[in-house]
Formats: structure tokens, sequence, C-alpha cells
């Protein structure tokens, strides 16, 4: 019996989910009705807009329907399946139906974060409500921050404390100052000193700290006596404080320097490779850059110089390549210290996508990883790939090539953004509009304002007074029409 409720929950809750999605589909028509009653709208946000008449804010859905009446002084987006409305100076929260789930009292109300917002009294006192509405942490303190990891840091009478979703004081009131949970724990300071703490309020770490960062792959770095080690989740110092600088852990490896030289400890503390360098990067890709006597190289995790330290400059590994410098010209080794590309450019950027943009008498190309060029060099400019196709400018004007090296599209842009959600953004003098990944001017260049990209699907188009939405299947939602974009060209819509 038990068995067949929860499966009658979940079959009603699916139900649910899916009339309220198809009450959500997109309407042209009565969406662009929508707008005509409008004086402003903003873009959708988690399936509604904001919209403002005579003054007064309300929402609409993507057919168009009003969710709640024109009558709030102010509104924020949906955030986590509500949004804060404004009315006679005071904030409450409406859900998606429009119902007011939390009565209009406060005086400031922050958006939903992991399920509890934060509100604020007209006694100059903040709390915390749920998603019903329901004021689960009183306004009784002083400070607060959004919830991380369950828990929200609390101030009352210049300490700060933590308390958990149900509003429960788990960490008493003794800090002077409090940070977010990070893997569990806690910093906090005390007379001066840091520590850290569990969700349980127990104090891990002795307040002996000048200084310390949040833990980070189980590892925590503190700072004594303007030296720096790492304790562990128990507080263990696993590497006493003896350094003169760290950069963290990762990768399992953080980067140490003392008696002016660099080397790497693992997570027990061991040296594990010793400190012999003028310089180091992180480990990346299993990968660490060293520089010794001017030169660079790389070592693994083993301490082993996997690349001889010959080279002038180099960058950390990216998509299994590395930059290299020698004799001021760039070139690309991979992990075995092959140089797979030769050196002879100016310029080089890391690879993204396969590909890597080059430069050589300052002209741009693009090389794949075995280091074979895929176009001439005969481009100004060149930004990286992303999602395919690369923005490039010559003689002034941007075009779009793909990963064979061919151009999609004619050199008739005065700027060219990447793609994004298989659109980018272009423009034409002052207009601007998107091209679709054939090239094709899928929304053509004749707005004034355009959005960077698409939100829920539509993105907002100014064209002279007129502003509406363009959608992906290639229509302009205006107010009081529906047109083709490629009906639009040379259409006054403002008429």
């Amino acid at each position: 019996m038990k068995n067949q409720r929860i499966m009658r929950l979940l079959l009603a809750g699916i139900i649910m989910g899916f009339m309220v999605s198809c009450a959500n589909t997109l309407d042209r028509e009565k969406l662009s009705e929508a707008l005509l009653k409008c004086d402003y709208f903003g873009s959708f946000q988690e399936g509604f807009a904001k919209v403002v008449k005579d003054g007064k804010y309300s929402f609409i859905d993507k057919s168009g329907k009003e969710i709640v009446p024109f009558i709030y002084d102010g509104a924020y987006d949906f955030q986590e399946g509500f949004a804060v409305v404004i009315k006679d100076g005071k904030c409450g929260f409406i859900d998606k139906s429009g119902k007011e789930i939390a009565p209009l009292i406060y005086d400031v109300a922050f958006d939903f974060c992991e399920g509890r917002a934060r509100v604020f009294s007209k006694e100059g006192k903040w709390g915390f409500i749920d998603k019903s509405g329901r004021e689960i942490v009183s306004c009784i303190y002083d400070k607060v921050s959004d919830f991380h990891e369950g828990f929200a840091k609390v101030s009352k009478e210049g300490k700060w404390g933590f308390i958990d979703k149900s509003g429960k004081e788990i960490v008493p009131f003794i800090y002077d100052v409090a940070y977010n949970f990070h893997e569990d724990r806690a910093k906090v300071e005390k007379d001066g000193k840091c520590g850290f703490i569990t969700k349980s309020g127990k104090e891990i770490a002795p307040f002996i700290y000048d200084d310390a960062c949040d833990f980070q792959e189980g590892l925590a770095m503190v700072n004594k006596d303007g030296k720096y080690g790492f304790i562990d989740k128990s507080g263990k110092e696993i590497a006493p404080p003896i350094y003169n600088y760290t950069l963290g852990f990762h990768e399992g490896f953080a980067p140490v320097f003392k008696d002016g030289k660099f080397g790497f400890i693992d997570k027990s503390g061991k040296e594990i490779i010793p400190l012999i360098y003028d310089n180091i990067s992180k480990f990346h890709e299993d990968c660490a850059l060293v520089i010794k006597d001017g030169k660079c190289g790389f070592i693994a995790k083993s301490g082993k110089e996997i690349i001889p330290i010959i080279y002038d400059g180099a960058y950390d590994f990216s998509e299994d390549r590395a930059i290299v410098f020698k004799d001021w010209k760039y070139g690309f080794i991979d992990k075995s210290g092959k140089e797979i590309v030769p050196f002879i450019y100016d310029n080089a950027s890391r690879f993204q996508e396969g590909f890597a943009k080059v430069s050589k008498e300052g002209k741009w190309s693009f090389i794949d990883k075995s280091g074979k060029e895929i176009c001439p060099f005969i481009y100004d400019a060149a930004d990286d790939f992303q999602e395919g196709f690369a923005p490039v400018s010559k003689d002034g004007k941007y075009g779009f090539i793909d990963k064979s090296g061919r151009e999609i599209t004619p050199f008739i842009y005065d700027n060219g953004l990447s793609f994004q959600e298989g659109f980018a953004k272009v423009r034409k003098g002052s207009k601007y509009g998107f091209i679709d990944k054939t090239g094709k001017e899928f929304i053509p260049c004749i707005y004034d304002e355009l959005s960077r990209n698409f939100s829920d699907g539509l993105a907002i188009a100014v064209w002279g007074e007129q502003r509406g939405f363009v959608d992906k299947d290639g229509y302009y939602i205006g107010k009081g029409f529906v047109k083709k974009l490629s009906e639009l060209d040379g259409i006054n819509i403002t008429d």
C-alpha cells in the first residue's frame, strides 16, 4: 500500500508538471497581444517575464497569460520557482501561479537560495522563510547570509553563529567573524585568530592561526607567524607552517616555497618534489610547469622531468598540448615532450575544442593537434572555437570559419561574438542580428539592441521604438503583431 501511495504521488507530480509545461507553451499571437498592453518587459527567466504597465509590475508566461494583476510597485525575476514582489514599500513572494506565498510585510527580501530566502523586518532584524512562505527563522538576527551547504551564518549582538534549515542554532554565537561552509568545514575567527568548525559546531582546529583559507581537496591552508602550512579535516597539521608561500592543492599536490625555491607537497605533507625550482605552477592534466635558471620545462607527479627544462617560456597543458617558447618563436609539445608543432609562430593560444589559434607576421590561422594549419594566414584577429565555429576578422570585417577552415559567412560584419546555444550575435554598423551554424543570417541585422543570447528560447530585440522578442524558429514577436523574420526587412514596424 505504501508503494502504491508513493507511485500515485509521483504520477500526480508528473501530471502536474506536464500541465504546467503545456500551460506555458509559447503562443506567439497571445504573447504579442500581452506585450501590447505593457510599457516595458524583461527577459524570460524560469518561463516568466516581468512586465510593467502604468508604473505597476506583473508577470506573463510564454502564452501571454498574466499570472498576477498589475498591482506591484516592483519585482525581481523568478529564482527557484519564486519571485520577490514589492507593494507600498513592502516585500513578499509569489509562486508561478501568482499566489502570494509570503505576505508583503518585509522591508527587504532576497531571492531563494537552497530553498530559503532572507527577509528583513521593520524592526531592523533578519530572518528566513521557506517556500511555503512560513517564517522558519524569526527576524531576530542583526546580519545573515544565504544558506551554503545547508547552513547559514547569522549574527547577533556582534557575534556570529550558524543555523540549519530548520532554524536551529547549531553553532553558538561566540565568533567575531564567520565564513560559509566549504567541504563540511567553516572558517571562524575569535580574538584575532582563525580556526575551523564542523557542521555540528565542533571546533576541529585550535585558534592559533593568523589566517586561513577554505578547505580544498580535503585540506586547508593556514598561516601562522607569516608562514604557511596545511591542516586536514580533523584539524591535524599535515604540513607545519614552515613555508613562505603556497598556491593551495590542485590535482592532489600543492606548490610550496621556502628559502627561495619551489617544490611540491602531497596530501600527507611529504615534500614529494624537492624545493629546487625558481618558480612553478599548479598541476594541470598531471603535469606542472617548472622554471629553473630562466628556462621552462614540465614535471610529472612522480617528480620526473618529463619535458626538459630548455624553453624560454611555456604555458600549462590544455587538451594534452602545451605552448612553449624558444628563440622568440612559439610551438607546441605533447606530454611525451615531442615537439609536434615547430617553433615558427609569433604568437599562439591554448587548444580549445581541438584547435589553437596561431599567428605569423601579424596574421592569424588555426592548427589542429597534429600541427596542421587548417586555413591560410589571412586573418587580422581570431577568437577561439566555440560550438564548432570561430569568429575571425579580415580588412576590418568579421566572419566565421568552421573546423575545416571553411568560411561559413561572408566578411560583412563589424563585430561577431562566439556561438552560444547554436547562434552567434553579429553587428552591421549599429544594427544587430544572429547567424546560425550554416552561416545564414537567421535574425537579420536590423535591431538597435539584441540580447547576447537566448533565455528560455527567446531573445529581446529592440527596433526603433518597438521592443519585442525573437525566437529560435525565426519569428519576431512584437507589440500586437507577429512576423516571420524573413518578412521584416524594410518594414516599418513602428507603424
